[in-house]
């Protein structure tokens, strides 16, 4: 019963972490018609975003590792 309720728990964090992964996805900025200056600065934006949605792909895959028992 333990073990269920982990692994429903895991799978709701997975659910959570990815809408918010998306939700994340959708601030990146649109860089195709921006000047130099405001071009330099959508791209370290955008960069910050490439980093927030990969270490949460990180948090993701591992409770997915650890839901089909492949890290415990």
């Amino acid at each position: 019963m333990q073990a269920d309720y982990e692994a429903r728990l895991k799978a709701d964090i997975v659910n959570m972490l990815t809408d918010l992964q998306l939700e994340i996805e959708e601030e990146k900025q649109d860089t195709k018609h921006l000047h130099y200056d405001d071009l330099e600065n959508a791209e370290s934006y955008n960069n910050g975003i490439d980093n927030c949605i990969d270490t949460i792909q990180q948090k993701i895959t591992e409770l997915k590792e650890q839901k089909d028992g492949t890290n415990d």
